[in-house]
């Protein structure tokens, strides 16, 4: 038993006196070491007294980083010899966990976002209205929101001192009276979500500068609101639309232009301008009977928001070429007027002048391929009233059944549905006709393609069926109730045209 007890006394200090880093030690449980010490410490006697003030000269405070180092790292930084190295990789192995690295999350970058961003140029549009308007961005202030905010005018015209709470709103000053930046600043403590500056004259837009140079000392105080320079024409409409639609939503879309034209770069602005697009539609008319009336319009290129319904009145005179009888009547009324005998712009001004809230203008040509007015520069700055023009056949039996109603005292009701693709037929209608003539004329059989012409144009304008993309989309009806209507429209651009 003697024997016994002192053999394995023997045999206990023999694995006593076993250094923990021959890697012999079997019943030593090891923990991952919790600093640079407890790793130098497993290497050997004296590894620690040697080396450990020189790991903390170098900053190597977390055994993780031990990792790191390599065969070379040692030799040079820590003048170890090839043995102590082995002994010091050893341990880090056994004892310093693996470092697990996380891999930072990329970020989903926008790539459209950032060329919308880039972009200087773009359109005001309106939501419901056919007019749109160009801008500049200013060289200063933030990105432009990818949403859209109704529209607010400054109580102060000039916005150099802090409007009205203008929370989530575009903010609408004049140009002039003082800096740019001090009109930024105040509708930036308005609360404005974006500044617009109306030009003071027609004169070319340009990009606001901040007045600061680049190393101005106080730039961190710069404004961050979006800031953006639109075309004098604009002001007219704008005040008229915040009177009579005060929450109409507007929306500055950024373009990519060049000699091809100009194109939104964003899905969203895409969208946005599909939605807002008032650039055709259909007005509904009661007849009378549980009967109703279906006029296609094209909208004119100019305008505050089109209105869904409205009460429907007959100008009178009809042509509202001279002074308006009962205008007072007309308040706030869409009014129906015959195109000809006079300028457009001088019908339209007079229906301003009563406080007419949409002009209905009957085509004078039979059949009709309809047109979108537009207006000049200057007109635009007086013009705000949207105008829809419908076909002569439509029109001429809207204007009897209002003349019926007015005559039995009952007002006739309008109301109105928006729709883009209408626009674009009418348009395409127009195109094909135009084409059709072009063509005929450099003909040797001239009159007969002429013929021709007409008659391919008048079988794709009375039936829905001319191809199956038109098919079911356009429900035009005039005299005869005979189905038809594709087409389009052309914009005007000179005083000839004005002659309606």
């Amino acid at each position: 038993m003697k024997t016994f007890v002192h053999a394995f006394t023997l045999l206990a200090l023999s694995l006593l006196l076993v250094h923990p880093a021959s890697g012999i030690w079997p019943f030593r449980r090891r923990k991952p070491a919790e600093t640079v010490k407890h790793v130098l410490d497993d290497c050997g006697f004296g590894f620690t007294r040697k080396y450990l003030n020189k790991f903390n000269d170098q900053g190597y405070d977390d055994p993780r980083i031990l990792r790191k180092l390599k065969k070379l790292d040692l030799e040079i930084n820590f003048s170890m010899s090839s043995k102590e190295i082995s002994k010091f990789l050893k341990s880090v192995a056994r004892l310093v966990p693996e470092l697990k690295m996380e891999k930072k999350k990329k970020k989903k970058v926008d790539r459209l976002l950032e060329r919308r961003n880039e972009l200087a140029f773009g359109r005001l549009i309106v939501d419901g209205a056919p007019a749109n308007y160009q801008y500049i961005k200013a060289s200063f202030g933030g990105d432009l929101p990818l949403r859209s905010y109704e529209i607010q005018f400054s109580n102060n015209d000039y916005g150099c001192t802090k409007s009205s709470s203008a929370e989530g709103r575009i903010l609408v000053v004049m140009r002039g009276k003082c800096t740019y930046l001090e009109k930024a600043s105040a509708a930036e403590s308005s609360g404005a979500s974006v500044l617009v500056v109306i030009n003071e004259d027609n004169g070319d837009l340009f990009q606001l500068p901040s007045g600061r140079g680049d190393d101005a000392v106080d730039s961190v105080l710069m404004p961050t609101i979006p800031v953006v320079l639109v075309q004098h024409n604009a002001l007219a409409a704008l005040k008229e639309i915040e009177n009579f639609d005060p929450y109409a939503r507007a929306m500055l879309i950024p373009q990519d232009c060049n000699d091809d034209g100009c194109m939104t770069v964003h899905p969203t602005d895409f969208d946005v301008m599909s939605q807002f697009d008032s650039s055709g539609g259909k007005a509904f008319v009661d007849g009378g009977g549980g009967g109703e009336l279906v006029a296609e319009f094209l909208s004119s290129s100019f305008g505050i928001t089109i209105p869904d319904e409205a009460q429907l009145t007959l100008a009178n005179p009809i042509d509202a070429c001279t002074d308006l009888i009962d205008g007072e009547y007309l308040k706030d009324h869409a009014v129906l007027v015959r195109r000809g005998s006079c300028p457009f712009n001088s019908k339209i001004r007079r229906l301003q002048n009563v406080g007419a809230r949409l002009v209905v203008m009957v085509d004078n040509e039979s059949p009709s391929v309809l047109d979108r007015i537009g207006a000049t520069t200057e007109q635009l700055n007086e013009l705000y009233l949207p105008v829809l023009m419908i076909t002569k056949e439509v029109g001429g039996q809207i204007e009897r059944v209002v003349r019926d109603k007015e005559d039995e005292g009952i007002s006739a009701s309008m109301s109105i549905l928006k729709s883009r693709q209408v626009g674009v037929l009418w348009e395409e209608l127009r195109n094909f006709r135009s084409n059709c003539v072009e063509a005929s004329k450099k003909s040797e059989e001239r009159e007969n393609n002429e013929g021709d012409c007409q008659r391919d144009f008048e079988r794709i304008e009375k039936t829905a069926k001319g191809t199956e993309r038109w098919e079911g989309l356009l429900e035009y009806k005039g005299d005869g109730g005979e189905e038809g209507g594709e087409g389009g429209g052309v914009e005007v651009t000179t005083e000839e045209d004005f002659e309606l």
